[in-house]
């Protein structure tokens, strides 16, 4: 299964393109490694399915999401650049 990643809680337009690549590539690889098939057959049927928050820099950002197993989504949180602005 393919991990998708939901930007809709962002300013999308404020995030540049090669870094949500970046976010994007990072995060399915690491949905591969911890054996997604796996962990969605473990969680199914229960109510929580949502990982806690984690934490991804990519260059002078740093993404927060959550990772919703159900679903095989990893939802975006929080953008931050090093700078502070969003």
């Amino acid at each position: 299964m393919i991990l998708t990643v939901d930007w809709n809680l962002l300013s999308f337009p404020l995030v540049p393109e090669a870094v949500r690549v970046a976010v994007e590539g990072r995060l399915a690889l690491l949905w591969r490694f911890l054996g997604a098939a796996r962990l969605r057959e473990a969680v199914r049927g229960q109510a929580l399915s949502r990982s806690e928050g984690y934490r991804v820099d990519v260059e002078e950002w740093t993404f927060t999401y959550e990772v919703d197993v159900a679903t095989g989504s990893a939802i975006v949180k929080r953008a931050e650049r090093a700078d502070g602005l969003e």
